[in-house]
């Protein structure tokens, strides 16, 4: 996986009198990148030189206008005759202004008419004009104002009704879309004055299912427009495709997991960087969380930060990135701590986006990271030496990443797919696309000579170790093989995994029956052992008196170290702990079962012995460790010998 790097924690003595930012962005002005953030109540306007790779601080401004409970500032970019320049404000009394940097200085240019509780959170371009527009602090509807190409103030737009007092609001191919407290996305046309007309919406009705929507923000992938939607109730991201006439068409829905850092999501950019799109989120998580958004729309989660001492993610507000040779620069606010946190995304040398025929065959990647989609037929995806992303398709596929980090995808087809070289700790799977998969619990694996197998409903997945071994697939975790937690549009049931055994409710009660020295104790079995010419143990133990009868019998074994004999008959063996020794076991007559307390989340005898048993001769050999070892005489045939045990 990915992996995110603090680069720098950086506060000013004066950031504690002031409330916390609530919005970023980086513009370019007075020639240099400059990284410009806003607080939320106070109107402090803050600015970072980004120019170079380690940020410095740079000027600061006080915006007019009082405090405004509930209420917050913004920051957006307004072309002029002069250059770029900000549209920034609040407060109270409702005071915006236009604000250039010169010479490292702020400078207002001009202030504009008093709107109280409006906030600006988007400009449209068209028609030589610029529209700017908001939702408001205090009521419901999406509010507005005109400008010239120059930056000149025309006038207010007319207030467009909404459900619900707007939380966000962006702009795509032409149309804008709004999100409401009724968590209704709303697609609007916008004619030649600014005013704007509805022409599609999605509700929960239609699938939209989140709560509290908090970001909305825009990509394209592969020519085709994304909405990315966060939401803090619903801790979700999602992901609508924008089509023909604005319609929209839900694409991917994702939930914040404990391997994942956007829950109570916040705050949310996008960027592109060497052909990807990739997606910040972060929120009352305390860090954030970074996807890769996929052609077709879907997220892949790359990597994670969680919030420590020496840097400034508890309880994200804002979040601005940019893309710089093969990296991401993340910036990060906080609305419980002071200052702006920098963060370091290496992307990889660019690789290519592709996808395979509809009939199949070959699709082959690059040294670069690739992202590579099988298609219909029957896949052989073959990545190069990048980190690579590989998504089969329908059909039965083989994919194999090649050096580098790779992240295998597999969708649901009720096919066989194979992986030919899964390095675990390097490498990872991603699930989430199998039916109402929420936790590894409800795969079925076993572990081969090469690797391991995935079972899950009429989904089945080979896996071959990129070094030719046996892969434990105890050592995976939710995070290696999940990659999220999906919400389809369609739900279709889930399976449930293997059966495991119930939690011990109470200690496994101490051994108090004393060792008797009964013909067929551990006793016996020293004192038939010390004759050094016994070579049959059970020929010897039952020339002590009172053998018992031949017959089906339950054997046991006590806490200490015991020699177990059946008898004729079909025999159980039950082995708690200790070295036991099964004297006389029968194959496909006998059974043995293991106590619940040996399990060690393997799912089927087959793995136990591959893990834990040896063969020599007609001794098979269960060493569990920790001074645990079942030895069983008279296996004529080891691979069926898992036939006869049972785990618990």
């Amino acid at each position: 996986m990915s992996t995110i790097v603090p680069v720098r924690y950086l506060t000013t003595p004066d950031e504690s009198t002031w409330s916390r930012i609530i919005d970023l962005d980086i513009i370019r002005l007075d020639g240099t990148d400059n990284l410009v953030g806003i607080t939320r109540f106070d109107g402090a306007l803050q600015s970072w030189d980004i120019s170079d790779p380690i940020i410095d601080t740079g000027a600061l401004h006080r915006l007019q206008g009082g405090d405004v409970a509930g209420g917050g500032g913004s920051v957006l970019t307004l072309d002029t005759a002069a250059g770029p320049v900000l549209l920034t404000g609040g407060g109270a009394d409702g005071a915006f202004q236009q604000i250039s940097l010169t010479g490292g200085a702020w400078q207002v240019i001009d202030s504009l008419p008093i709107f109280a509780g409006f906030r600006p959170d988007l400009v449209v371009h068209q028609g030589g004009a610029q529209f700017v527009y908001g939702g408001l602090a205090d009521a419901a509807g999406i509010a507005g104002w005109h400008f010239d190409a120059g930056g000149t103030f025309i006038g207010p737009l007319a207030t467009i009704t909404t459900g619900g007092k707007v939380h966000a609001i962006t702009s795509a191919d032409g149309f804008v879309y709004s999100v409401d407290a009724t968590n209704r996305l709303t697609g609007w046309q916008v004619d030649a004055t600014g005013g704007l007309s509805e022409i599609t919406a999605l509700t929960a009705e239609s699938g939209l299912w989140i709560a509290d929507a908090t970001a909305l923000q825009t990509s394209v992938v592969a020519g085709v427009t994304y909405l990315v939607m966060a939401a803090a109730g619903s801790s979700s991201l999602t992901v609508i495709e924008v089509g023909a006439q604005g319609a929209l068409t839900i694409r991917d829905h994702v939930m914040d997991t404990l391997q994942t850092r956007f829950g109570g999501a916040t705050a949310l950019d996008i960027v592109t960087e060497g052909g990807r799109s990739y997606v910040i989120a972060g929120g009352a998580d305390d860090g954030i969380s970074v996807f890769a958004l996929l052609p077709g729309g879907q997220l892949v989660a790359l990597a994670h930060i969680a919030d420590t001492t020496e840097i400034g993610l508890d309880n994200v507000s804002a979040i601005a990135a940019r893309s710089a040779e093969d990296r991401l620069d993340i910036f990060v606010a906080s609305s419980s701590e002071t200052g702006i946190t920098q963060l370091r995304l290496d992307t990889g040398g660019a690789g290519i986006t592709a996808t395979a025929t509809l009939a199949g065959g070959l699709l082959s990647g690059t040294g670069g990271d690739d992202i590579l989609l099988g298609g219909a037929g029957d896949d052989l995806i073959l990545g190069g030496a990048g980190h690579d992303i590989l998504r089969d398709g329908a059909g039965e596929d083989i994919l194999t990443g090649g050096p580098g980090a790779d992240v295998f995808i597999l969708v649901a087809d009720g096919q066989t797919d194979t992986i030919t070289d899964f390095t675990l700790g390097e490498d990872r799977l991603d699930l989430s696309l199998w039916p109402m998969l929420r936790d590894i619990s409800q795969l079925t694996m076993a572990i081969t000579p090469t690797g391991f197998i995935i079972r899950y409903g009429d989904e089945d997945l080979i896996i071959h170790s990129a070094d030719g071994n046996p892969i434990d697939y105890r050592l995976l975790s939710n995070a290696d093989v999940l990659g999220g937690m999906r919400l389809p549009g369609t739900l279709s049931p889930g399976f449930p995994g293997p059966e495991t055994p119930p939690p011990a409710l109470t200690p496994t009660p101490p051994d108090i029956a004393p060792d008797q020295g009964d013909p067929f104790s551990m006793q016996a079995a020293k004192r038939a052992l010390v004759d050094s010419k016994i070579t049959d143990l059970r020929s010897a133990l039952q020339n002590q008196p009172a053998a018992p009868p031949s017959s089906d019998k339950v054997v046991t074994g006590t806490q200490g170290n015991d020699v177990l004999i059946g008898g004729a008959g079909a025999d159980v063996f039950i082995f708690n702990h200790g070295r036991d020794v099964i004297a006389d076991f029968e194959q496909g007559i006998d059974r043995i079962i293991l106590d619940a307390r040996l399990w060690t989340g393997l799912t089927s005898a087959a793995d136990l012995l591959l893990v834990y048993g040896r063969q020599d001769g007609a001794r098979v050999t269960i060493d569990f460790g920790n001074n645990d070892i079942l030895m069983i005489d008279g296996v004529t045939d080891y691979a069926t010998l898992a036939n006869d045990i049972a785990l618990f």
